[in-house]
């Protein structure tokens, strides 16, 4: 993997607190604008309650695509130039914030390429759609179409670190995250993967699909044997490979929001998941909402401890009656993974 690089450290004074800043804001602080995409680096800076600074290596009239990871001693923005016909632009630049310091760091990141689908490298040059934080590593979730995407892996000083495929699911305080796969847009299914990324060694472990997963064996067997044939897909947007099927992080939707049933317990060491199985690609598309006992969900519960992995598996119906819960985090507390393991 190549990159070019440039990072350059630049002395900022504050012109305005950052307290005072904060008061003048009509809305909270959290990086969110609302209206028509782009906009301009001020107004971003703005919606994260950062004072200008004269200092700082922004173009606050440029049109950018970003995201942004705010804490309390600093505040690093990931970004995308946005041209012509909202053309997005590369290199992809990074800029941080030493709140304490006063000081900014900047880097831009061109030529750089990772695995993209399993046997086919690519460019790692797209939309910047994520930023997060997992130890001392920030995580910058690049878009390459609605189904891929890559992330680049810095570290504090904005140094590339590494590029991984696919997009961040979760994430441990200690900086490995769980990394979900990329999938072929235009494409029957879209089969989940996901792997667990281990920053302190650089290795990446294939953790879901398993071997002798016995739920997810009888699920594809289903496929293969018990389709009415006149309910059976037919077409060149149909799959053939049961083992393909479609399957994906299952929803949890509050009033607010939806997100993904996945959470981690750091403490313990500990990841759970739901997984939605859907006949998608094998069904007709007519008869799919008409088929609900095709739509089963699968709770998977791992141990991550020294480099070990383990699981178990059961029925999203049985969480509750089993183990006395109805969340993926409540798995995860001690009492309940002894029951789940048996020790």
């Amino acid at each position: 993997m190549h990159a070019r690089m440039r990072v350059a450290t630049l002395a900022s004074i504050f012109a305005l607190t950052l307290a005072s800043q904060v008061s003048a804001q009509a809305v909270p602080c959290t990086g969110e604008i609302l209206g028509r995409a782009p906009n301009q680096l001020r107004t971003v800076l703005q919606a994260f309650c950062i004072p200008p600074s004269p200092e700082s290596p922004l173009n606050l009239d440029e049109a950018v695509q970003y995201a942004g990871y705010d804490a309390a001693d600093e505040f690093v923005l990931a970004y995308n130039a946005v041209g012509a016909s909202d053309a997005i632009e590369q290199p992809l630049r990074v800029v941080r914030l030493d709140k304490l310091k006063q000081t900014w760091t900047a880097a831009e990141f061109a030529d750089i390429e990772t695995e993209i689908l399993p046997g086919s490298k690519g460019q790692c040059l797209g939309a910047v759609g994520d930023l997060q934080k997992a130890g001392s590593l920030f995580y910058v979730g690049i878009s390459l179409s609605p189904s891929a995407g890559c992330v680049a892996v810095l570290s504090t000083d904005l140094r590339l670190q590494t590029v991984l495929s696919g997009g961040i699911g979760a994430k441990f305080a200690n900086g490995a995250v769980i990394l979900e796969g990329s999938n072929r847009h235009f494409a029957p299914t879209h089969p989940l993967r996901l792997s667990l990324f281990n920053p302190s060694d650089g290795s990446i472990k294939s953790i879901y699909p398993v071997d002798k997963d016995a739920l997810r064996a009888r699920y594809i067997e289903r496929l293969r044997t018990e389709i009415v044939p006149g309910d059976r897909c037919e077409g060149d947007n149909c799959e053939l490979d049961p083992e393909q099927f479609d399957n994906d992080l299952a929803s949890v939707c509050l009033p607010s929001a939806c997100k993904p049933a996945i959470a981690v317990n750091d403490e313990m060491g500990s990841l759970a998941f739901v997984v939605q199985f859907s006949p998608i690609g094998f069904i007709r598309l007519d008869k799919v909402k008409d088929s609900p006992q095709w739509g089963e969900r699968v709770v998977f519960v791992y141990r991550l401890v020294g480099g070990a992995v383990e699981y178990q598996e059961f029925a999203a119906s049985e969480m509750q009656a089993r183990f006395g819960v109805t969340s993926v985090d409540a798995l995860l507390g001690p009492e309940v993974l002894q029951r789940i393991f048996g020790r």
